[in-house]
């Protein structure tokens, strides 16, 4: 018998779009600059001919902000999702060059960093 998903769990695709739309709306009060980051790759037409594109390396974060001079990256991960061998590879590369790197289930945490760094960013439900 198959467990009924929990409602009130975002999935991980959720809170990436909630993400984008918290981040987006801070960026077009002009707070931040961000862009979304995948990895992998993926192949592009071109008339008749295809190729293959690379994207970023495995484990690279979900998202790359940049606030007030702070590059800050963010990994997105359901409630009971744990990162991968790569993004605690990538978090730790991000963190000795200077960059502060967060993984959560929540956009709590990322809301909390955002706002120690800039007091004047509102939370999520002010928007």
């Amino acid at each position: 018998m198959s467990v009924p998903r929990n409602p009130f769990h975002l999935s991980e695709t959720s809170l990436k779009r909630q993400t984008r739309d918290y981040l987006g709306w801070l960026e077009n009060l002009g707070f931040l600059w961000y862009e979304r980051l995948n990895s992998g790759s993926i192949v592009v037409a071109q008339g008749d001919r295809k190729r293959k594109v690379e994207l970023c390396r495995p484990g690279t974060a979900d998202f790359i902000i940049i606030i007030k001079g702070q590059v800050v990256f963010w990994e997105t991960k359901s409630r009971t999702g744990k990162p991968s061998p790569e993004q605690r590879e990538f978090g730790e590369k991000a963190f000795r060059n200077g960059a502060i790197y967060i993984h959560g289930g929540a956009i709590d945490a990322l809301v909390e960093m955002l706002q120690a760094i800039n007091p004047k960013i509102s939370s999520p439900e002010g928007y």
